[in-house]
């Protein structure tokens, strides 16, 4: 990536945005309430409390299998210039757009998203990218200041505005820390959040830019029946913030997108059913806030075919055929037959029911002349697996791990059937001298 770039966005990004909180009176409140500018992957923003590190503000670009780019997102480069050739979706929202709740990036629904479109792209359509723009504590303020501000830089097509639970949470906060006497949680949400009123903003200055918005209602851990417990550890402050956030945040989006036509996706539809079973509900919910990759798989395709019933979605996709639940479910078995083993949200190894090697992000190198060939990681800034089960009777199994650079590393696990992983051993390289391992 091209550094000129990026330091001129940074500039760009801070005129624009300083300018903008002059002209507004922004309760500065609701940019970092719990203090993220302290987490590793985050750092201070004058005008946005808090931001994600940039690639070269991080020893590792994968810092803790998310992967940051040059701008500061999470995922792979891109080109500030966007290619002729490409429809460009900026996804916006907080932790569940960003991707808590798994391992990688790759499994975030934006990723998700745009893998979808890759696997089932037409000939003659146009790449359809995503942008993750999401970050762990950002609300609907900070949707609205970044498309004022920085998002407009990146001449994006449209944006997917996924808010709600962060709103929830900073009412909750701000009720206990400062409004107690004033506003019950509800109207902390209504009158000093400001949710409805931070996406009329983020809808007006997108209108203005002329890109489309999509609204998608953040899918919550609570059911129908507000008496029904879901959450695993009872808390029941927060099971009374979800209920209220479960009814409150779709009658919100809903009118709010009537209001300024455009599209509208109740998440929470797909995601009640399995609220009603326990092992459904475990396979999609990583803890009581975040999904795991299979959850964020099913939000995903529910936005895919909420976008491609648009007609410049349909144009830029070069089909008007949205591929059906089945079908993309053929396309994507490494989230299909994933299942969550223990409380880390491992996934139980097919390769252990049918002695078939399962891999994650892996590719087999060609065969040297001496007959060699090797696993590596398909994407070298993203975690790969491969899970083998030797087969009855084996009581040797040989691995030769070999390392080329300091960032490299090889770790082995014994796996048992349930999930369960031991280490054995895992062997990294203090330097780098462009030389391999023996």
């Amino acid at each position: 990536m091209n550094r000129f770039f990026a330091a001129l966005f940074s500039v760009l990004l801070l005129a624009t945005a300083t300018g903008l909180l002059m002209r507004e009176s922004i309760n500065t409140r609701l940019l970092d309430i719990h203090a993220f500018k302290h987490d590793p992957a985050a750092t201070t923003s004058p005008t946005l409390g808090f931001r994600l590190r940039q690639s070269n503000e991080i020893k590792d670009k994968a810092l803790h299998g998310f992967r940051h780019n040059a701008y500061g997102f999470t995922g792979p480069d891109f080109s500030l210039r966007k290619p002729s050739d490409t429809f460009r979706i900026i996804c916006l929202g907080g932790s569940t757009t960003y991707g808590a709740g798994v391992e990688t990036d790759m499994y975030s629904y934006p990723a998700l998203l745009q893998a979808m479109f890759e696997r089932t792209r037409s000939p003659g359509g146009k790449r359809i990218e995503t942008i993750n723009a999401g970050v762990f504590g950002y609300n609907s303020l900070h949707t609205y200041l970044q498309v004022a501000t920085r998002l407009r830089l990146f001449d994006p097509d449209m944006y997917i505005i996924m808010d709600g639970l962060n709103d929830l949470d900073a009412a909750q906060a701000l009720h206990r820390k400062v409004y107690t006497r004033e506003y019950t949680i509800p109207e902390t949400f209504r009158n000093v959040v400001g949710y409805e009123r931070n996406l009329q903003k983020a809808l007006d200055a997108a209108r203005r830019d002329n890109v489309l918005a999509v609204l998608v209602s953040d899918p919550l851990k609570s059911g129908k029946d507000p008496a029904a417990s879901y959450l695993t550890d009872g808390n029941q402050d927060l099971a009374e913030l979800l209920a209220f956030g479960r009814t409150a945040l779709p009658v919100i989006n809903a009118s709010l997108a009537a209001r300024n036509h455009v599209p509208f996706d109740n998440a929470q539809d797909t995601f009640d059913p399995i609220l009603s079973d326990r092992a459904k509900t475990r396979r999609v919910w990583a803890d009581d806030l975040h999904l795991t990759r299979y959850g964020y798989y099913l939000l995903a395709r529910e936005v895919y075919r909420q976008l491609m019933a648009i007609p410049a979605v349909q144009q830029a996709a070069g089909t008007s055929r949205a591929a059906s639940s089945e079908e993309l479910d053929a396309l994507f078995p490494e989230i299909v037959l994933w299942r969550p083993a223990d409380g880390m949200g491992w996934a139980a190894s097919t390769a252990l029911r049918n002695g078939e090697p399962e891999a994650v992000n892996i590719k087999d190198l060609e065969t040297n002349d001496k007959g060699w060939s090797a696993f590596t990681p398909s994407d070298s800034e993203i975690p790969a697996t491969l899970t083998v089960a030797p087969g009855a009777g084996v009581t040797r199994f040989r691995i030769y791990p070999r390392l080329e650079k300091a960032s490299d590393s090889v770790s082995v696990f014994w796996l048992s059937a349930d999930g369960r992983r031991q280490p054995i051993f895992t062997l990294a390289k203090g330097f780098d001298d462009s030389h391999w391992t023996p």
